[in-house]
């Protein structure tokens, strides 16, 4: 296992039985165009000889449609699946690319509707597979509406690859003007999860914040899905020492999960936001504040699992206020730590909350 860290790129790598798995950080710098970033990208995977099984983009500017097509057509495709934020006007340079890249195993693309909405790829212990981009059919229709159809969407895909809701172990929401539905969107999320029958097995790690498109859809949605060949793999559920259940104040996500190989273990930590053991925001509309606190409850989901930041293959740090990324770059700093990761303008699923931070982080065996 090891991490590289050349022009713009941050790359962590781990050694598979079959070959390897890359987790590729691209954050946006000031000035940075689209073209700046692709041919980055470009040139890392090119000499690495990978095949990417999904891509993220995080307020990349310029147009959205012509920016996915120049990505595919660079990248050599479209063998895999795009989730596509786009930047509010005029925001700073926040932002980025996130990829995940595979070499020594066949990546195979799932299509919808004549569309690459995942791909997987196995080995002899497991399957693995990741949704992204999935957004309703009809954008006209009723936000409840469309995020039931964006969860029937992820249904079919995980059917597509043979898996089911029960393989899931990470989903990501991204939900334009979250303050107005966040409730609507978790009672349809309940209700799926309760049809699914997924509250008697594991509810997976979830990130969901707010997206600022206002042409885009309500709700774009993805997963990541495990399905064990044998008991070698196997997921759990990993509370926070922290924070209570989720489940207890109506969101359906556990705090973290973690997928156990004989090779590696693999903790998915759930969107994290600065939240008290009994529910409460702390330091309301302080966001130094809630960085610290969020910082405190990652790091103690980290170390419940004998794991530290050196450990962490990628993140996302989110900001209610794109300038207050400047707070964020500071802290780290003054603790020398630094991992891969890209910064995000979004809304996050309370009014008087202000960041959050999602991160992955692997060891292995």
């Amino acid at each position: 296992m090891r991490e590289t860290a050349t022009e713009g790129i941050r790359t962590f790598t781990l050694r598979r039985t079959f070959g390897e798995e890359r987790f590729i950080s691209l954050p946006r710098a000031e000035g940075d165009s689209a073209e700046v970033l692709f041919e980055r990208a470009v040139s890392f995977l090119e000499e690495s000889e990978a095949s990417l099984v999904s891509v993220e983009g995080y307020g990349i500017p310029g147009d959205s449609s012509e920016n996915i097509r120049t990505l595919k057509s660079a990248l050599g495709g479209e063998g895999f699946p795009i989730t596509w934020i786009t930047p509010t006007p005029g925001e700073l340079s926040l932002g980025g690319l996130q990829a995940w890249a595979v070499s020594g195993a066949r990546v195979e693309p799932i299509r919808m509707d004549g569309q690459v909405v995942g791909s997987w790829f196995e080995d002899d212990r497991a399957r693995y597979l990741r949704l992204g981009g999935i957004i309703s059919e009809s954008t006209e229709q009723a936000r409840d509406g469309q995020a039931r159809r964006v969860f029937r969407a992820l249904e079919k895909g995980l059917e597509a690859a043979g898996m089911s809701f029960a393989d899931v172990v990470r989903t990501w929401f991204f939900i334009k003007e979250i303050d107005d539905w966040y409730a609507a969107f978790n009672r349809t999320r309940d209700e799926f999860f309760a049809e699914s029958e997924i509250h008697v097995r594991l509810i997976p790690a979830s990130t969901g914040v707010g997206c600022v498109d206002p042409s885009g859809p309500s709700l774009v949605g993805g997963l990541l899905a495990v399905r064990p060949k044998d008991s070698r793999v196997s997921s759990r559920s990993v509370p926070s020492p922290l924070q209570g259940s989720p489940l207890e104040y109506g969101s359906s996500f556990s705090r973290a999960m973690e997928v156990n190989a004989s090779d590696h273990r693999r903790l998915l930590i759930s969107g994290t936001a600065s939240i008290s053991g009994d529910g409460r925001t702390v330091s309301p509309d302080d966001t130094e504040g809630q960085i610290a606190k969020t910082w405190e409850v990652v790091e103690s989901i980290l170390s419940s699992r004998g794991m530290g930041w050196r450990d962490v293959s990628r993140g996302i740090a989110y900001f209610k206020q794109p300038s207050d990324s400047i707070l964020f770059e500071r802290f780290l700093e003054t603790r020398g730590i630094s991992f891969p990761t890209v910064f995000h303008h979004a809304d996050i699923c309370r009014r008087d909350l202000l960041f959050e931070l999602e991160a992955d982080a692997i060891q292995e065996s």
